[in-house]
C-alpha cells in the first residue's frame, strides 16, 4: 500500500471514530468540506494523538466538565496501539438528596486516532456529550504534552509525608482514589520561559511528584531552580534554588542526545532528590513549599512565577541567607 493510501486510510478511520454529528450518510471528503468544525477536530486528533501516541503519559487529571471527577489515562502491557481513559464521574446514588456516588466508564484511544467510549446517563443529564469528553481529553493531552518530559531513573519523596492526612475530594467525604493533577498547573510550569525540562520517574507517568528544572537570572549568569509539583496537598509545590550556574536552554536540551540529557539531570536534579525524603528536609535545605487555593490561584501562580523569574537578589541566594528569604516569603503568605 502506498504512503498516500495509508494516510488516507488513517484519516478515514479517524472520521469514523467521532460519533457526535448526525448519522447522515456522507463520505469522509464530503464531511470534511461540509463541516469545518469536524475537520478542525480531526486535524487536532491527528496532531495530539496520532502524532505523538508513544509520548502520551499515564496519570490522573482533573476535569473541568460538570459531573466528571477525573480522567485517568492508562496503558496496558501487550497493547502498544491502545491506551485507555477511565472517566470517573459523580451521580445521585443514595436515598437522601445530595448523596453522591462515584462511577466510571472506560474509553479507548487507538494509535490511528479513534476515541471511543460510552457517555453515562448522569453526564448526559448534566449536559455532557461525547464531543465534550473528546475535546476535554484532547485539551488535557495538549496541556500536559508528555513529549516535554524527560524520564529518569529517580524517585522523589513520597506523595504525602507520613504526618499529613490523605487528601479528600469533598469535605467530610472519604478519599476517592488518587488526587488528580490540574493540567493547567502543569502547563504553566512546562511553558514557563525559565523551564529547561520537566522530569518524571521512568515508567511511572504522572504519579506522585513531577520535577522541573529551571534557569533563572540574567543571560550568561542563570542559576538553577528546581520545582517539585505535588497534586496532593492544596496544590502545593516545592521550590529550591541550588546556587549552581547553568547555560543550557530549553531548545538546546531538546536537541541533546539521551546521554547528554541524562548528564544534565544527574548533575542538577538528582543530588537534591537524593538528599531529601520529606518536605521538612527540603525546607531545612532552604526550599519553600507554596500553596495555591481558591478560584484565583492561576493568576497568583502566574504572577509568582514572573516575580521569581527576575534575577535573584544576592542576599537571598542559596547558601548565603536562604532562611531570611524563606522568612520573608512566609510573612507574605502562601508558604507552609
Amino acid at each position: 500500500m502506498s504512503v498516500f493510501k495509508r494516510k488516507l486510510a488513517t484519516v478515514t478511520t479517524i472520521y469514523m471514530s467521532i460519533q457526535d454529528w448526525p448519522d447522515r450518510p456522507m463520505s469522509p471528503e464530503t464531511e470534511r468540506r461540509s463541516d469545518p468544525e469536524r475537520e478542525a477536530l480531526q486535524e487536532r486528533i491527528e496532531r495530539v494523538v496520532c502524532g505523538q501516541f508513544d509520548q502520551i503519559k499515564t496519570g490522573s487529571f482533573a476535569s473541568e466538565l460538570p459531573g466528571i471527577v477525573s480522567l485517568n489515562v492508562l496503558r496496558r502491557e501487550q497493547q502498544a496501539d491502545q491506551l485507555y481513559v477511565f472517566v470517573r464521574y459523580e451521580y445521585q446514588g443514595g436515598r437522601e438528596q445530595g448523596d453522591m456516588r462515584v462511577g466510571g466508564e472506560t474509553w479507548t484511544i487507538t494509535r490511528k486516532g479513534e476515541i471511543l467510549g460510552p457517555v453515562p446517563r448522569a453526564l448526559r443529564e448534566a449536559g455532557v456529550d461525547r464531543k465534550a469528553i473528546i475535546n476535554e481529553i484532547l485539551q488535557i493531552l495538549e496541556r500536559v504534552d508528555g513529549a516535554s518530559y524527560y524520564e529518569a531513573d529517580i524517585s522523589v519523596f513520597p506523595e504525602q509525608d507520613e504526618q499529613e492526612k490523605p487528601a479528600e475530594s469533598v469535605a467530610g467525604s472519604k478519599p476517592r482514589g488518587p488526587r488528580a493533577y490540574d493540567s493547567r498547573r502543569l502547563e504553566e510550569l512546562r511553558r514557563d520561559p525559565d523551564t529547561i525540562t520537566g522530569v518524571i520517574q521512568k515508567g511511572k507517568g504522572f504519579n506522585g511528584y513531577v520535577a522541573f528544572l529551571l534557569a533563572q537570572g540574567e543571560p550568561g549568569a542563570k542559576e538553577v531552580t528546581i520545582i517539585l509539583e505535588n497534586p496532593w496537598r492544596e496544590n502545593a509545590y516545592v521550590e529550591y534554588q541550588t546556587g549552581d550556574r547553568i547555560s543550557v536552554t530549553r531548545e538546546e536540551f531538546a536537541l541533546m542526545s539521551g546521554e547528554q540529557q541524562r548528564a544534565i539531570v544527574s548533575n542538577y536534579i538528582t543530588p537534591f532528590l537524593e538528599t531529601i525524603t520529606t518536605k521538612q528536609e527540603a525546607r531545612a535545605l532552604g526550599a519553600t513549599v507554596r500553596h495555591h487555593v481558591g478560584e484565583r490561584w492561576p493568576e497568583r501562580f502566574a504572577e509568582e512565577r514572573r516575580r521569581h523569574s527576575a534575577p535573584l537578589p544576592k542576599e537571598n541566594r542559596p547558601g548565603e541567607d536562604a532562611g531570611a528569604a524563606r522568612e520573608t516569603e512566609e510573612r507574605q503568605g502562601g508558604v507552609s
